[in-house]
């Protein structure tokens, strides 16, 4: 699935993907978001049909995204877009700023690869700080990994 000019995802939206596709955010215009409003009670979910690792490429992040209460689950079958790892997620946006990234109280769990893959970004996005509530279990290759700076 690509999306180019922004996706917004709301609480309790799963999606389940077959093995060999992927979720595709590019955001060429410098002013969408990848969007994903998951609550507590209930989150969004991004998972492979089959439930096992590796069972679905993962979500890319090109561009701007804010990310709460979601679980990207089971991803890394393969390389995404611009990425030298596989991963249930990779972000590799080259734009102006953050303006406004955010992920927070997130799951990421179960890659057949690595959580994340940060690719030659000009801003850093810490996935990993600890305010973030973001949890990282059970990723093949490791929880994160930045390259290409």
């Amino acid at each position: 699935m690509n999306i180019i000019d922004g996706m917004v995802l709301e609480s309790g939206v799963i999606l389940k993907f077959k093995s060999g596709r992927s979720l595709i955010y590019d955001d060429f215009l410098y002013f969408n978001f990848f969007e994903a409003r998951g609550t507590v009670d209930n989150p969004v979910i991004l998972d492979g049909d089959t439930g096992t690792p590796g069972s679905w490429g993962g979500l890319y992040l090109g561009g701007y995204f804010r990310i709460d209460h979601c679980s990207i689950l089971n991803g890394g079958e393969f390389l995404l877009p611009d990425a030298s790892e596989k991963a249930n997620v990779v972000y590799a946006y080259n734009g102006p700023g953050n303006n406004g990234n955010r992920m927070h109280n997130s799951t990421v769990a179960n890659s057949a690869g690595y959580g994340i893959v940060q690719e030659f970004i000009t801003e850093d996005y810490d996935f990993l700080d600890p305010a973030k509530n973001n949890i990282f279990t059970d990723n093949a290759l490791g929880d994160f990994i930045k390259v290409r700076e």
